[in-house]
């Protein structure tokens, strides 16, 4: 109330004489008030704003993210199994205008009018969903600068949840969910102590049909069991974090999650990195290992 009344309180204020008038001046104050503006920001934050499982694992990060939100999104990595860092500049990883349209592009030349594929560097996820390796030496430049942009920022951070520094690319990639894509199954990316991190390059609302997580699912040993029926029970808590472009997803590869419909009327297309420990392999979901993409 006090604040809707600002405009009538500083009336009051100019117009007042006598012993008050200077006490009055001084609650009334341009000053005081946004001390009170911001207390009251303050109380709804804390107070009416009631924590959801998604903002629990969303951190707001800057350009390049500090040593205490690195932190914060590994403990939250660690214990949720995965991990949103909200870019505050829209520039964490490095995504530019006409990276979206490349992955497009890029896709509709290596699929070449097929659907169906299976091959080292291009495979189908689910309907109208495909995954395509941009790893390889022939590739445009903007996926290494991508790639090693997206590493930079998701390494630390598994780091600091794993403990080791000793983390490398192993594999870089492209997903492109069509208009009209259906939801997949529940599925983790592997067993093995991989992770992966995603960079969205569009904005994705709700209805291009964003990522969901079953959290903690990388703790439980008899969560891939449980997989097939997942989307009609309540044994985890999930969240589907919409993004925006240039945010950073970092997951556990054992994490069970699932790509929601893309409803929308433009493709969803995301960079991806896979972290392993040199030497290491993704050996289930492709069978060739990154060479020489950030040395280039």
């Amino acid at each position: 109330r006090d604040l809707g009344r600002a405009a009538t309180l500083k009336r009051a204020r100019d117009r007042l004489t006598g012993p008050l008038a200077g006490a009055f001046r001084h609650v009334t104050s341009d000053a005081a008030r946004e001390k009170r503006r911001r207390a009251a920001d303050a109380f709804y934050a804390a107070h009416g704003l009631a924590p959801t499982p998604a903002s629990r694992c969303t951190i707001a990060v800057a350009t390049p993210p500090s040593d205490r939100e690195v932190a914060e999104a590994a403990a939250v990595l660690r214990n949720e199994g995965v991990c949103v860092l909200r870019s505050l500049d829209g520039a964490t990883a490095g995504v530019s205008d006409g990276d979206a349209a490349a992955a497009v592009d890029l896709l509709a030349r290596r699929l070449r009018g097929r659907d169906d594929v299976a091959e080292a560097d291009l495979v189908k996820r689910a309907d109208r969903r495909h995954d395509v390796r941009v790893d390889g030496v022939d590739d445009d430049a903007r996926w290494r600068r991508l790639a090693a942009a997206a590493a930079g920022v998701a390494m630390p951070v598994v780091a600091a949840a794993t403990g080791s520094e000793a983390w490398e690319v192993i594999t870089a990639g492209v997903v492109v969910s069509a208009p009209g894509a259906e939801a997949q199954l529940y599925h983790a990316d592997g067993v093995d102590e991989l992770y992966n991190a995603f960079v969205p390059l569009v904005d994705v609302p709700s209805e291009l049909g964003p990522t969901e997580f079953a959290l903690r699912t990388h703790d439980d040993p008899h969560a891939v069991a449980k997989a097939p029926t997942l989307e009609w029970d309540d044994d985890y808590e999930k969240i589907a974090p919409e993004l925006r472009r240039g945010d950073v997803v970092v997951f556990s590869f054992r994490t069970l999650h699932r790509g929601l419909p893309n409803a929308g009327d433009v493709p969803r297309p995301v960079l991806y990195i896979t972290l392993g420990p040199p030497g290491s392999v993704d050996e289930l979901n492709f069978e060739k290992r990154l060479t020489e993409l950030l040395c280039k």
